[in-house]
């Protein structure tokens, strides 16, 4: 067997049954090409598969059509087992959470824990229900222990970001003084930010709070762009997870020092949409948390536009260069869905171990080496994913092979059966890898069906 690699896993097998597994699938899908030498090839031979044009919607979907997506509903993160701990322990001492969901799974024969993880449902109002197909949006950390990881172990990139954070209280300035590591971060408003600043100096959590201002993108007479806004930064530490709370009420703002104001907006309001949202905050609870974005420091703001465009059908709302040289982008993935997705790109390093540049060659490495097919490989740097539900994802994939360079993806199905009277295949998961490396999940139905085999988080694949 020499020259094959074999896959992490306690159910490894080699990749030479790849060429089983492709006949499998059938011509229709890809064909099965002779077996190469390495994984590198079998990579660059077999990934991009030709999604069958079987569905009823006249023909293939051109790509600058839109896929129905109904707007974020989560973000998660791969964590080790202390930052899953420290995940819960954060979240459950500042923030309005219910836990969802602790799992640890050991269905691998000899009973090895194949993974571990933590769903909390951030809570908006008094009695949301919390589960995992409807209602509140939801911070998961996942550690896929059993997956392989790709040139860095976890505790690597967490180490990084807990360095980059290690000056977040003496920043004066979204500049020289911002680590980009930061911009990698979730966002929530809230009324009351008084009681956050207040919980986090008591408890002695490092943050840094600073001013902006809401932009306006409604046509309407709404003088949103005078609102000011602060925002409260804080890490949580020992994971890359890194939260933003939004607010337009700061009455506090003599008692807690506000290090500066940004020009950059953090959140715009659009057509048709009311902002701030309210929220119902309840005596003796945490004032309640509203997601507003999902953001990620990139090193090609450019890049990650196209690819959000033109491959997933996002919109593209702003993209603007602020002082500093920041160049910023902002998606809409539905216009009656508050939550956003920004990339941030900025010309300062970070004082951290790795770069945002090094972050997003070392998550695609893994994606390149792991994620061999459709049907085949995956790795845990893309357990760092938001996740949409959709009507079809049949479009996505087409628009992404049709690239010049198709990002890596990857499908697991929870049912065999097609829909009636279609060759739709429901409850589809789909995972592609943005270009900075951070992936997508989409759930919905796709009209190829891939012999995915059980969704396992006991095997390397």
């Amino acid at each position: 067997m020499a020259g094959y690699e074999r896959l992490p896993g306690s159910r490894r097998r080699w990749v030479a049954t790849l060429a089983g597994s492709a006949a499998l699938c059938g011509a229709a899908y890809y064909a099965a090409p002779a077996l190469p030498a390495t994984l590198s090839s079998l990579v660059a031979e077999r990934h991009v598969a030709t999604v069958a044009d079987d569905d009823d919607d006249g023909g293939a979907t051109s790509r600058g059509s839109r896929t129905k997506i109904t707007g974020i509903g989560k973000s998660t993160y791969f964590a080790s087992e202390q930052g899953i701990q420290r995940f819960t322990a954060f979240l459950e001492t500042h923030l309005p959470v219910k836990k969802l969901e602790n799992f640890a799974s050991d269905d691998d024969d000899d009973g090895t824990t194949c993974v571990d993880w933590m769903k909390m449902c951030m809570m908006d109002r008094s009695g949301m229900p919390c589960n995992n197909s409807h209602g509140n949006f939801q911070l998961h950390a996942v550690d896929a222990m059993m997956r392989p990881t790709g040139p860095k172990d976890l505790g690597y990139y967490e180490k990084a970001f807990d360095e980059a954070a290690a000056s977040i209280a003496r920043a004066k300035n979204d500049g020289a003084d911002w680590d980009p590591l930061w911009d990698t971060s979730v966002a929530f408003y809230t009324s009351d930010l008084d009681y956050y600043a207040r919980s986090f100096a008591a408890a002695g959590v490092k943050h840094v709070i600073f001013k902006w201002h809401l932009e306006n993108l409604a046509d309407d007479d709404d003088d949103a762009d005078a609102a000011a806004y602060h925002s409260l930064l804080v890490h949580v530490n020992g994971t890359i997870i890194n939260l933003e709370l939004q607010s337009d009420n700061l009455t506090l703002s003599e008692e807690f020092s506000v290090a500066f104001e940004s020009d950059m907006p953090r959140y715009f309001k659009r057509e048709g949409m009311t902002f701030p949202p309210s929220l119902d905050d309840a005596a003796g609870e945490k004032p309640f948390v509203w997601p507003t974005k999902i953001s990620y420091g990139t090193s090609d703001a450019t890049r990650d536009a196209a690819f959000l465009r033109d491959v997933v059908g996002w919109n593209l709302l702003s993209k603007k260069t602020y002082d500093h040289g920041v160049e910023m982008a902002t998606f809409e993935t539905a216009s009656d869905h508050t939550t956003l997705l920004q990339y941030v790109q900025r010309t300062f390093n970070s004082a951290s171990r790795m770069q945002v540049e090094d972050f997003e060659t070392y998550l695609n490495k893994a994606h390149t080496k792991y994620m061999v097919a459709p049907d085949y490989g995956f790795d845990r740097p893309c357990d760092f994913h938001i996740g949409l539900a959709s009507a079809n994802i049949t479009d996505i994939v087409r628009r992404n092979n049709a690239t010049a360079q198709p990002s890596r993806y990857r499908f697991f199905h929870t049912t065999d059966s097609a829909s009636s009277g279609s060759n739709r295949y429901n409850d589809s998961f789909m995972y592609i890898a943005q270009k900075g490396g951070a992936c997508v999940q989409l759930v919905g139905e796709i009209t190829t069906h891939y012999d995915t085999g059980n969704y396992s988080f006991c095997a390397g694949y």
